[in-house]
């Protein structure tokens, strides 16, 4: 069993998940967004992609642009039912698996994507930040752009070296001191 760590009586703690797709966030960390949620932490996710060039498996979105649109609005319903009280969609293009990446895409525009990251970082000051781990993932390059902000922005992760991988890296802020 798990314990998230309680916020101090005088603050709330916050949390900041940095993902890739809509999708992303519950796939990869669902559960560890609705335990800090129901501990007290004040929950961010920052997509930085509307996830357009995600597999349509229902067929309902032929025209360009609908896909994304849809997926941007489960990512706020999934959100709201984790608990998350802010997301932010940065705007980038979705990358796709393979081929030429579109202009302003999540590898076509890493150094734009860091600056993005770390305003949503100024701005919401979290005490932890939570983002995909590439060794863990499906190797989506997305995910992997994504992942390679942290290391520019925020100076070491935390991990339990006896406990399994769960695919996530986790970093402090330095104001969180988790034993």
């Amino acid at each position: 069993m798990s314990t998230v760590m309680r916020p101090p009586a005088d603050r709330r703690l916050t949390l900041l998940v940095t993902v890739a797709h809509p999708d992303d966030e519950s796939f990869g960390c669902g559960s560890v967004i609705a335990a800090a949620a129901e501990a007290g932490w004040r929950v961010v996710v920052c997509c930085a992609s509307r996830g357009e060039a995600g597999e349509d498996a229902s067929g309902l979105y032929a025209e360009p642009g609908l896909l994304g649109v849809a997926r941007e609005a489960e990512l706020h319903a999934a959100a709201s039912a984790l608990g998350v009280e802010v997301v932010e969609v940065l705007g980038f293009a979705d990358s796709g698996w393979s081929g030429p990446a579109p202009a302003h895409s999540l590898v076509e525009d890493l150094p734009t994507l860091v600056d993005e990251v770390s305003r949503m970082i100024q701005a919401h000051r979290p005490d932890v930040v939570v983002t995909m781990d590439p060794s863990g993932s499906d190797g989506h390059r997305d995910h992997a752009a994504a992942t390679a902000t942290m290391p520019r922005l925020v100076p070491r992760p935390r991990r339990r070296s006896s406990r399994p991988s769960t695919g996530l890296l986790a970093y402090t802020t330095g104001s969180c001191h988790a034993h």
